[in-house]
Order: structure tokens, then C-alpha cells, then sequence
């Protein structure tokens, strides 16, 4: 598919179009239930990427919409501020000319909010600010903004905050709008802790509605009040994410303040814990292993336990399969299961296979557990290559990938052996997917220099190599070669050979059959150079019968092509 964009130009006819248009659906706006809708244009015209590019035509445009705009715009409304100002930015792009009166007479309070709160580094350049430094600028403003807040201030705040994200045009906004939030308790709790626990109350009784992160704002309290408080302070509210700012009471509790008792209670917190609340952090457990050795264990336990009536609770356990964290180096056992458990979500985060990489080095029989598992628990019974997105182009890196591959190779023919399969599994393991062309042909050299020692080691075995080459059929054919070429120098037996399958057996053809008829017949002849010997002959003399048949098949292709047209 193309996608051409076309400029317009400001021409008389195309002026006087638009100008119908505009005032045809700004007639519209007089019938209530389609207020919104009118708005809904006005709006896409003003913030889609492939609005208007013509500085005249947006010019022409602004004698309709900005009068438009001024005449059914609140500036008492954050919604209708945010549309004007969004207007006032385009014509400013396209250097077309407003009245500047404009942008302080629809500027409220909570549109200033959002201007700090909302403000993106990219689009504020001009500032020559790096991205951290741009963030630092913005908690200024806000420090400024809410400096003299009393506790009703802030209960408008909360207000008007809930206003800005009703009205959001972009998920992406969201984040910033909690962040800011969170950054404004941070800054109370350093400036007035009392204040800070009395507004911190009033937000929960809010129900937490702008979902915030929650470990911070913990932090402070711990801080400030100490352990028992806080769990006194969050043991009296009722918010959907309790448990989980719980959790963080114990994810910041100081390795000095930890003891048997507060373990207990981690351990009770774990067990009682909704799924969704439950932590994915894993790594401040280690701080609790001068008291419980298997603490990582329990927790994990704990948390597969409740896989057992809700799966999705796997979630919980991708951190786990960081190779940035700690704890993912004191984990086997448990850390090989619940790996497992999470492979079977639709989405894992371990694409790139660095935590796969990680267990085989802990373990580098894990290969054989993952490879049963995942015919264990295919759909079908069997597994195709495309089945599995992994890219196991990190096990030809590693030192011991003739090792690895012996392990992968033995596993899969176990269970495919007596399968005719058209995508076999084991392809996916000889895919190469690491985007550098030098790295690919060192990966590729290693890949053919492992299948030739199979074929020499094991070119006796008929049913192996049956095997083997449906797998070998699959790559290009000038790679193939070299692989027939081995094999019949190291085993002779025609019957052998003729039970390798030499082509892919994936096959599609749209419309006449004889190209493809005619590829076959250009692979099968490429052979016939390598299998010039007398001991040979029987081989030559199979191959040239094969050509033949292709060919009559061709003939025949094409007398049916004719008369079908």
C-alpha cells in the first residue's frame, strides 16, 4: 500500500469551498446534540499531523474558525481553553496573524496547571534544555505554583487535575499528569509533613483516581512517621491499590528496621494479596535474606500458588526474568518454572531471549525442559517454527553452542521423529534474526559448520537424516547444496538418498504452475555436477529421471494453461 499526500493551494474556488463548508457546519452547532461533533472537526483540524500545510489556506480558514471559536468558547471551561490555545499554536506556526488578547482572556487556572504539568520537552527545545534538566524546570513551576496551598487548595487541585485528564487528547499525556501529582505531595512532604499526611488522606478518600506509583509518596510517610504510623495511617484507608502501597512499605523499610515480625507480615501480605496489587518488584527482597534464606522462595511459591485459579497473575513474575536484576541470579528451580509458567502468556518479555541465555548458563540442560514443556503444552500436540518468536540466534554466539544445539537437536527429533511435517520445529533454531549482515554470515558459517559434522557423525542413521534434511529443505537452495554434496560423500546408499527430502515441501502457486515446476527443475540439475562418479551413477541416473518427470509435468502444465485461456 502507498500513501501519496498532496498540498493544496490557496485558490479563489478552493477559498470559497471551504468558506461553504465551514459555514454550513458551523450552522450545525445550533442544534444541541451535534455541539459536540461540530467541536469534534473543528478539533481534528486543528491537532491531526496531516492537517493543512498551506500557510494561506489555514490564513482564509481563520476568518471562519476563529470567530467561530471566540463566539461558543467558555474561558471559564479548561476543555474549550485547551481548543483555543490549540488553534492560537497553528496559526502561529503558518505565521498567520491573531489578536494576542486571546491567550491571557482564555487562560484559567486549570489550564495554567496543565501548561506546567503538560508541557513536553521536545516541543520546548528552544529552551536548550536536556530532557532532565527540562523536568527539574517543570517541578520548579510546580513548587512555585502550590507553595502557599492550604489543605482546600489542594482539594481543588485534585479537582482540576481530574478535569485536565478527562480531557486528555493523548495516552501519553496521562503519565505526566500522574507524575505531576505525585511530584506535588513530594514537594508538600518536604515542605510541611503535617500537611502532607492530612492531604495524603484526602487523596486516598478520593480513591487514589489518578493511580499513582505509590513508592515514593510511602517513602515520605516512613520517613517522616516511622513504620508502625504508616501502617496505621494506610490501615485506615480504603483504596482499590492498598495492598500494593503496602508492599511498598516494605519494599523502603531500611535493612536496620526489618525483623521477624515484619517478614511475618510481608509473608501474610503475600499470601492475601488481590492480583493485581501484587508487586513486580523482587529485588528488595534480598535484604530480607539475613532472616530467611529462602525468602525469594516463599514469595515465589506464594505467588505460584495463586496462578493455580488465576494464570494472569503471571504478570507478577516477568521481573523475575530481568537479567539487570539481582535476584534473578539466586533463583533455578523456581526461577525455571515460573519461567515457564510466563512463556505461555501471549506477550513475553524476554523476546530477545538474554534471561534464556541467562539459565543456560546456570543450566544448560534447561534447553531440554523448555523444548518439552513447550510440546507439552502445544495446542496440537506438535509445534511449527512459527510457533515460536523467540530469536535463538544467542545460542550460536555462545561458546558452547555445538553443545546447546546437540541438547535442542536430540529433544526435538524425539518428539518429531515419526511426524511428516511441512514447518518443522526445529527451523526456528537456525533462523537468524540479529540485523548486523556481518554478524548473520558469522552466525550462518557456524550454523552450516554444526549441520556438516552432524551429517558426518551421523549420515548412517537413514531416519535421522530424513529428518534433518526436511529441516535443511527449508533454506535457500544454493545453500542446500553443500549439505547433499557432504552427505553422498559419507554414505553412498541410494535408498537412503532417495528418502531425503531435498526440496521444500512448502509449496504455493498462484495462477500457472510451470515456473515453479521450472525451479525444481533448475535445483535438481544444480545436483547433478556433485553426483559425477562411478560410485555415483545410480544417484545421477535417479536425479536425471526426477528432471524428466518435472519436465513432462511441465509440458502437460502447459497444455492445460493454453487450453484454460
Amino acid at each position: 500500500m502507498q500513501i501519496t499526500f498532496f498540498d493544496i493551494s490557496a485558490t479563489q474556488d478552493l477559498t470559497a469551498i471551504r468558506e461553504a463548508i465551514w459555514q454550513r457546519m458551523f450552522a450545525l452547532y445550533e442544534y444541541e446534540n451535534l455541539r459536540e461533533d461540530v467541536l469534534g472537526v473543528v478539533r481534528h483540524y486543528i491537532m491531526s499531523p496531516f492537517g493543512v500545510t498551506c500557510s494561506d489556506v489555514v490564513a482564509n480558514d481563520a476568518k471562519h474558525v476563529l470567530p467561530f471559536l471566540e463566539s461558543v468558547l467558555d474561558s471559564d471551561n479548561y476543555r474549550d481553553c485547551a481548543l483555543i490555545h490549540d488553534c492560537l499554536d497553528l496559526l502561529e506556526r503558518h505565521g498567520v496573524e491573531f489578536p494576542q488578547s486571546l491567550q491571557d482572556q482564555y487562560r484559567n487556572d486549570t489550564y495554567a496547571l496543565a501548561k506546567i504539568r503538560l508541557s513536553e520537552w521536545f516541543k520546548r527545545r528552544e529552551q536548550n534544555l536536556s530532557w532532565e534538566e527540562h523536568e527539574q524546570y517543570k517541578r520548579d513551576l510546580l513548587e512555585k505554583h502550590t507553595a502557599d496551598y492550604t489543605l482546600d487548595d489542594y482539594a481543588f487541585f485534585f479537582e482540576r487535575c481530574l478535569e485536565i485528564r478527562n480531557t486528555l487528547d493523548s495516552e501519553q499525556k496521562e503519565p505526566q499528569l500522574r507524575c505531576g501529582v505525585e511530584n506535588a505531595l513530594l514537594l508538600l512532604a518536604e515542605r510541611d509533613p503535617d500537611l502532607y499526611e492530612q492531604v495524603l488522606q484526602h487523596y486516598l478518600s478520593l480513591q487514589d483516581p489518578f493511580q499513582l506509583y505509590g513508592h515514593l509518596v510511602v517513602q515520605k510517610l516512613i520517613q517522616h512517621r516511622g513504620y508502625d504510623a504508616t501502617l496505621h495511617f494506610l490501615g485506615k484507608a480504603e483504596f482499590p491499590a492498598k495492598q500494593r502501597w503496602l508492599f511498598h512499605v516494605y519494599e523502603v523499610l531500611p535493612s536496620d528496621a526489618i525483623d521477624e515480625e515484619r517478614l511475618g507480615r510481608l509473608y501474610d501480605l503475600y499470601r492475601a494479596a488481590e492480583p493485581t496489587n501484587l508487586p513486580r518488584n523482587w529485588d528488595y527482597l534480598l535484604k530480607y535474606l539475613t532472616l530467611d534464606s529462602r525468602v525469594v522462595a516463599k514469595v515465589v511459591s506464594a505467588v505460584l500458588e495463586k496462578t493455580e485459579k488465576d494464570p494472569n497473575i503471571a504478570y507478577a513474575l516477568e521481573m523475575l526474568f530481568n537479567p539487570y536484576k539481582e535476584v534473578t541470579k539466586r533463583l533455578l528451580d523456581l526461577l525455571k518454572l515460573a519461567y515457564l509458567l510466563v512463556e505461555g502468556r501471549q506477550h513475553h518479555t524476554d523476546y530477545a531471549g538474554k534471561v534464556f541465555d541467562c539459565l543456560l548458563d546456570l543450566d544448560p540442560t534447561f534447553v531440554e525442559e523448555y523444548i518439552a514443556w513447550k510440546y507439552g503444552n502445544a495446542e496440537s500436540g506438535g509445534l511449527r517454527s512459527r510457533d515460536d518468536y523467540r530469536d535463538y540466534t544467542l545460542i550460536w554466539i555462545r561458546p558452547d553452542h555445538q553443545e546447546i544445539m546437540d541438547k535442542v537437536i536430540d529433544c526435538v527429533f524425539r518428539h518429531e521423529k515419526d511426524l511428516m511435517l511441512i514447518d518443522p520445529y526445529l527451523r526456528t533454531f537456525f533462523r537468524v534474526r540479529a540485523g548486523n549482515r556481518e554478524a548473520d554470515g558469522e552466525v550462518r558459517e557456524k550454523q552450516d559448520a554444526y549441520l556438516l559434522r552432524l551429517i558426518d557423525e551421523r549420515s548412517d542413521d537413514a531416519e535421522f537424516m530424513e529428518y534433518l534434511f526436511g529441516m535443511i529443505s527449508q533454506f535457500a537452495p544454493e545453500r542446500r547444496r553443500k549439505f547433499v554434496e557432504r552427505f553422498v560423500q559419507r554414505n553412498r546408499s541410494l535408498e537412503t538418498f532417495k528418502r531425503l527430502p531435498l526440496e521444500s515441501r512448502i509449496g504455493c502457486s498462484w495462477g500457472s504452475r510451470v515456473p515453479m515446476l521450472q525451479r525444481s527443475v533448475d535445483y535438481w540439475e544444480w545436483l547433478l555436477p556433485i553426483l559425477n562418479t562411478v560410485d555415483l551413477l545410480p544417484h545421477k541416473q535417479y536425479v536425471e529421471r526426477r528432471v524428466q518427470g518435472l519436465r513432462a509435468q511441465i509440458e502437460r502444465e502447459k497444455k492445460s494453461d493454453f487450453i484454460e485461456d
